[in-house]
């Protein structure tokens, strides 16, 4: 073989290796190129998912607050708009003391010659009687005739109409126009008796409603360091189509049982146990007399809504003081 020839064999096989050399390592950084561009695009790429995934919990957070909060309102501005206007207590109060008028100056006195009254009364007259709780009854009644009453709750804002279903579910969230609604209705327990002075332990059930509405006015209540001396001048009272009935704080407590939902008893001695039950439950420290012939109650029941608990209850129970048939 030429000397020529080995010598671009030679030439030829430097170039072949150089060449496959060249390739192998460009391919190689080329690879690991295309490894790292995908590692760093993988994470990105659960980033961005995350992201997107978050933003959309987000919007819908957002938006079933908004929700809530547009339902919460406009129920409440139903039962605003069926409430008595301005209606004084259809149970006697103490009269106000009189209140200090503004003082006129020394030259306002010689004007008025002197003629003016020191103090003034604030209480106005008013021709709302109790009769207007009748008229709101029977708007409501007009619409629903599941409406067993309307129950104050004085010092606090508790001033609804009283459902009583077929069932304790219908109510729950449905107000008295049949509308879906989350804060439901204030609702009367399915075992009562539609006629009122029959049922021995009224039992009434509503929501602890975050924007105050329904039954919000007894935790707010449970929450005050003072709820011992506030509840000696609460009353529940119960309107019916034909009397008021007015009740005085029994007892308060929370609960995980349900013990005090019982509304049926079968003697005398069994409906005495459960009085010295819920009596004994108290932690309101009042003393009452009562006894299983004449003592009748109601009991109020809300959430606690807390979450490690959510079968506890804001429970109170109201003793019967006075009956007021309607004139």
């Amino acid at each position: 073989m030429p000397e020529n020839a080995n010598e671009k064999k030679r030439i030829d096989g430097k170039n072949v290796f150089a060449d496959s050399v060249e390739s192998f390592c460009a391919l190689d950084v080329n690879c690991e190129s295309e490894r790292k561009s995908l590692k760093s695009a993988l994470p990105s790429a659960g980033r961005l998912a995350l992201m997107l995934v978050s933003f959309v919990v987000f919007c819908y957070s957002v938006i079933s607050i908004f929700i809530r909060l547009s339902d919460d309102s406009a129920q409440e501005e139903l039962y605003t708009s069926i409430r008595p206007k301005n209606l004084p207590s259809a149970v006697e109060k103490p009269p106000k003391l009189n209140e200090p008028n503004i003082m006129p100056t020394l030259l306002q006195k010689l004007q008025i010659k002197g003629e003016i009254d020191e103090y003034i009364n604030p209480d106005t007259d008013s021709s709302l009687t109790i009769d207007d709780y009748r008229r709101a009854i029977a708007e409501v009644y007009g619409v629903n005739p599941d409406v067993y009453g309307w129950i104050v709750v004085t010092g606090t804002q508790i001033d609804y109409p009283i459902m009583l279903g077929e069932d304790n579910d219908y109510y729950l969230n449905h107000n008295y126009l049949h509308q879906e609604t989350k804060a439901g209705s204030i609702f009367a327990d399915m075992s009562l008796s539609r006629n009122h002075k029959d049922n021995y332990n009224v039992l009434i059930y509503g929501h602890d409603m975050k924007n105050g509405s329904m039954f919000r006015g007894i935790r707010d209540w449970f929450m005050k360091s003072n709820m011992k001396a506030l509840a000696d001048d609460m009353e529940i009272q119960i309107y019916t189509k034909d009397t008021l009935y007015v009740y005085k704080i029994f007892s308060a407590y929370r609960s995980s049982d349900f013990n005090f939902t019982k509304t049926y008893f079968k003697s005398k001695e069994e409906y005495k146990d459960f009085l010295d039950s819920i009596y004994a439950r108290s932690i309101l420290g009042k003393r009452f007399k009562y006894n299983a012939d004449e003592t009748r109650i109601c009991t109020l029941v809300t959430c606690t809504n807390v979450y490690a608990n959510p079968d506890e209850r804001y429970v109170v129970h109201g003793i019967l003081t006075r009956v007021i048939p309607y004139e």
